[in-house]
């Protein structure tokens, strides 16, 4: 599959360029090279001490490619079939169990769904952040009935992830800094652009206003994060906070502040 792919871009590719040339009175600079895209072999380590597993291993891997069952999976995970979610089981130790670990990116160790990440009975939607570093993503968490929201390093959140930002248990946000604090305060004036721009960092009247259009009955804790050191102040954050609460006829008790130098309390998410 992947050399046809190759062959079938050569190909394209090879055209383009002679139609974009003028015909066929122009050097060609484009050639279909017959290569694989990649040379890598994967494998089963078993330990050496126990041959007799390696036996059950090669007979096994035989009968699965005997009765077809091999080339059904090859079709379904790596060609044009459709793979399906599955649960890991749980680890038993009164069972021999093989454990096994991979970052490959399908299902059952884990699989991508569109923007989200399924490992396990764990879900991780990816949010799209703007900041002026590439990749910027944030997450929602969700396993079973709990979820959790973690957004740091954007200058404002895109209206179409409410939704799935919305009535979460936990949220750790950024609330990065207090507008007066910033445009008093020691940076330069390109710098102080850059952190309330739509790509800089959210203000602690931005994170607080999105807290209320967020949080919900089933919201447990907020934790404020990523807190400026120049320009913001841990009172600041939480005196936005409660005024953006005010304002909204809210209320909501359970906050948490993320200092720089100090560790968290342990933070169970119902």
């Amino acid at each position: 599959m992947k050399k046809f792919l190759a062959v079938c871009l050569s190909a394209a590719l090879a055209a383009s360029m002679l139609v974009g040339c003028g015909g066929n009175n122009e050097k060609v600079t484009a050639k279909v090279i017959d290569i694989d895209l990649t040379n890598e072999e994967y494998a089963f380590g078993v330990d050496k001490e126990q041959p007799e597993l390696l036996d059950e291993v090669n007979d096994f891997i035989a009968s699965i490619k005997e009765d077809g069952t091999l080339d059904e999976i090859c079709n379904k995970y790596f060609s044009d079939g459709e793979p399906e979610a599955v649960k890991s089981a749980k680890l038993d130790t009164t069972k021999d169990q093989l454990v096994v670990a991979t970052n490959a990116a399908f299902e059952p160790y884990e699989y991508y769904e569109d923007k989200k990440a399924i490992i396990g009975d764990l879900t991780v939607n990816v949010i799209k952040t703007s900041h002026d570093a590439e990749e910027s993503i944030g997450f929602v968490l969700t396993n079973n009935n709990s979820s959790m929201v973690y957004i740091t390093d954007t200058g404002y959140i895109n209206q179409k992830y409410f939704k799935i930002l919305s009535n979460n248990n936990l949220y750790v946000l950024e609330s990065n800094h207090d507008i007066k604090m910033l445009m008093d305060g020691p940076y330069p004036y390109y710098l102080q652009q850059r952190v309330r721009g739509d790509k800089g960092h959210l203000s602690n009247k931005q994170a607080s206003d999105y807290l209320c259009k967020f949080i919900g009955d089933n919201t447990r804790k907020i934790v404020f994060a990523h807190i400026s050191e120049h320009n913001n102040s841990y009172e600041k954050v939480i005196e936005t906070f409660n005024e953006e609460l005010s304002k909204n006829d809210m209320k909501f008790d359970d906050v948490l502040i993320a200092k720089q130098n100090e560790a968290t309390e342990v933070i169970e998410v119902w």
